[in-house]
């Protein structure tokens, strides 16, 4: 079964950026579809998360800085606003240190409160499959203090948090929030 039309463009054109300086043929926005303005967009961010050369994966809080720091020529800025409210200031996957100096993992956006997702807390007396999960925005004064890169954790936190090596994705449909 062959790609439809509107498929094969967005294929097509997945490598181009706003600016023109993409390729294969230089589009600018106004000549690129929106969805290959989308496409591109994930692609880029894919690429900084997951490169062939895994040493030089960049974490997903890393990789959104970059994308904002290119925003003004690379990609469509209305897109990129609102790929970074859904994926949050801290993506799911990004390793934190927490305002009381914990570790954590953020396993899910806040997208009303971006700087206040939910983060799987390393407590070393608890089992992993245990491991007490917590909504920041409920948390009265806790906070992230900085996203740091699976290696800068310590060992046993490492162990515990199990960062993935590559970055993977799951979006949940917009819905009612959970109490």
């Amino acid at each position: 079964m062959g790609l439809s039309a509107g498929a094969s463009l967005v294929v097509a054109q997945h490598h181009e950026h706003a600016d023109g300086s993409g390729f294969p043929l230089k589009l600018n926005t106004d000549r690129m579809s929106p969805l290959a303005r989308i496409v591109a967009l994930v692609n880029r961010y894919d690429n900084l998360c997951n490169p062939h050369i895994v040493a030089k994966a960049m974490t997903p809080h890393e990789a959104l800085s970059v994308l904002f720091a290119q925003s003004k020529t690379k990609f469509d800025t209305a897109i990129l606003g609102a790929f970074i409210k859904m994926m949050g200031v801290y993506p799911p996957g990004s390793a934190v240190q927490l305002t009381d100096d914990r570790y954590a993992l953020v396993v899910s956006v806040n997208s009303s409160r971006p700087l206040k997702p939910r983060v799987l807390v390393h407590e070393s007396g608890v089992p992993r499959d245990e491991a007490l999960i917590v909504d920041l925005e409920k948390a009265d004064g806790l906070g992230i203090r900085r996203s740091l890169r699976p290696q800068q954790l310590p060992p046993t936190t490492l162990a515990y948090l199990a960062p993935r090596p590559r970055v993977a994705y799951f979006f949940e449909p917009a819905g009612e929030p959970t109490p």
